[in-house]
């Protein structure tokens, strides 16, 4: 090969692995951005069923506590 190709061919490989790495490091940023909206939405939902977990328990040891039903009475 000419010295130019040669250089030529070394500054596209060089490019290449450029790009690759930025796309690895998109693709990182990406997935912790994701994962961190996936964890407050799953502690979200655990709270809610711990919270209603809890309110059945109060309604079973205390019936005061229970809301009126709607229709009974």
């Amino acid at each position: 090969m000419q010295p130019l190709a040669e250089h030529v061919v070394a500054e596209r490989i060089r490019d290449l692995l450029r790009e690759a790495e930025a796309a690895r490091r998109a693709q990182a940023v990406a997935v912790s951005g994701r994962s961190r909206a996936a964890w407050r939405r799953w502690s979200g939902g655990a709270a809610r069923r711990l919270s209603q977990a809890l309110e059945a328990v109060a309604a079973e040891l205390d019936p005061s506590v229970a809301r009126p039903s709607y229709g009974r009475e």
